[in-house]
């Protein structure tokens, strides 16, 4: 492996150690000479497995929008003149062949991407294929009517959120929502004897419904999630704690009830300002004296002081001296005021919390 260019990073699903349990490993990820990449695990100076993937290195990466409404980031070979923005294809989505339609094309050729979560593009759209969706799109609408007949007649407690059927007719896909588990065995036997398909159910987040369905956020414009977004990052309290906004649900939920997602895209700017302010309860000299620091504005760049006389002003950062102690630490030692919070553990909000659960049915 050496002289070749590696990336290193951490496997979490494909091996978990046999003495410890732990299921973390080293691996590493190369481009083979004649093309492609391979990827090994390690534990230690042992090889534990291997995996290859033949002619990634010339790839070119691209987003489509599928005809069920969904983005999706799939690949091509690098030399495909005939693929551009806005041009119809068929591409192999994680469930079943779609018609999609190319809304971005990466101008870079990939070296030694891992392909395994990407989908690929199987070839240009022909006018049967295009026959084909029109028919397929035609069926999602009645198909999506039975579904939803049957789940009031069996009284399922879940959500219908959307239909759609391959390309080639093989199969028809019904994603729903539901707080916890459902049986749906009975529901999956009723619509293969109705369609004559195979059927396949499959549980999606909260998340993924509001993006599926989109929407208006409290800003106006259209939701991140199904407007640009690919995938769900983690959201925690701490993010909004940061922003100084009021905690209350109305103020840091979105349209799914969950924490909304742009509450990660100015953390570390938040973050970074943050360290450069003195906390609450410092100590601190101005021209006007010295004052304890009882709020502070991190944008701005300003702190609200209170000095001797109970007087109260808003001051730059930049006007005040920061003193070695703060009131009520008369130790001699360093404030503790001045010292970060410890970053206690928060709950987290990933993007797949939700069961994930499918099952077919000839």
């Amino acid at each position: 492996m050496e002289g070749s260019p590696r990336q290193r990073f951490i496997c979490q699903d494909q091996f978990s150690s046999p003495s410890s349990r732990r299921p973390l490993w080293l691996s590493w990820i190369r481009v083979r000479p004649g093309g492609g990449t391979e990827q090994e695990w390690w534990e230690g100076d042992r090889r534990i497995g291997e995996r290859r993937f033949p002619g990634m290195g010339n790839m070119r990466f691209l987003q489509v929008q599928t005809d069920s409404g969904i983005r999706l980031r799939c690949y091509v070979e690098a030399e495909n003149p005939e693929l551009t923005v806005g041009a119809e294809c068929v591409v192999d989505a994680p469930r079943v062949q779609e018609f999609a339609t190319v809304t971005y094309i990466d101008p870079t050729p990939s070296d030694g991407v891992d392909p395994v979560d990407r989908c690929k593009v199987l070839r240009l759209a022909t006018e049967e294929d295009r026959t084909r969706a029109l028919e397929v799109h035609a069926l999602a609408g009645p198909a999506h009517e039975v579904c939803q007949e049957l789940i009031i007649t069996l009284g399922l407690p879940m959500k219908l959120v959307r239909t759609y059927f391959g390309l080639d007719k093989s199969k028809v896909v019904f994603e729903f929502s539901a707080e916890g588990r459902v049986d749906f065995r009975q529901l999956v036997r009723e619509l293969a004897s109705r369609i004559r398909m195979r059927v396949e159910l499959r549980q999606i987040g909260v998340r993924d419904a509001s993006k599926i369905a989109g929407g208006t956020g409290v800003c106006g414009r259209r939701l991140c999630c199904s407007s640009w977004m690919n995938e769900f990052d983690s959201i925690n309290v701490r993010m909004a704690k940061d922003q100084q906004l009021n905690l209350t649900p109305g103020n840091v939920s979105g349209l799914c009830g969950r924490l909304k997602c742009c509450l990660q895209f100015e953390h570390d700017v938040y973050r970074r300002h943050d360290r450069e302010l003195p906390r609450r309860g410092a100590c601190v000299r101005c021209a006007q004296g010295e004052a304890r620091v009882v709020d502070r504005f991190i944008l701005k760049r300003s702190l609200v002081l209170q000095f001797e006389d109970q007087r109260l002003a808003e001051v730059g950062v930049d006007e005040v001296e920061l003193l070695s102690q703060s009131r009520g630490n008369r130790g001699g030692g360093p404030s503790a005021a001045f010292i970060d919070d410890p970053e206690e553990p928060l709950p987290e909000q990933d993007g797949l919390a939700d069961t994930d659960e499918e099952f077919y049915e000839q």
